[in-house]
């Protein structure tokens, strides 16, 4: 008998971290298919900023992280982004900065 796996995912479809982690789910699904069993994957969309935060047309990248402080810009621009870039690549994303931040119930309802 083929043990059963259920699973529950709690996911911002904006988030490249989330994107790395289904993307790597993904891959360990196929990985294990012969030797697990696995239950339809049950989601939950979550959106880290609340309805309003940005412009319908949605907010520029680079600008979203600058709004946070110089400090943090510097850090999320240099060190957490190409991290989270380079982890992305490694299971076949490629993220670019040239991209919008829109919100995670406009994405789900396309």
């Amino acid at each position: 008998m083929v043990p059963r796996v259920e699973i529950a995912v709690v996911l911002d479809f904006m988030c490249p971290w989330s994107f790395i982690a289904m993307r790597s789910f993904q891959i360990a699904r196929k990985r294990f298919t012969e030797r697990l069993e696995f239950s339809p994957v049950d989601f939950t969309p979550f959106e880290f900023d609340p309805p309003g935060t940005y412009p319908v047309e949605g907010t520029d990248w680079t600008a979203y992280c600058r709004s946070f402080g110089e400090s943090k810009a510097k850090f999320l621009l240099e060190d957490k982004l190409p991290r989270a870039f380079s982890l992305g690549s490694a299971v076949g994303i490629q993220f670019r900065m040239d991209r919008r931040i829109v919100h995670t119930i406009d994405v789900n309802a396309a």
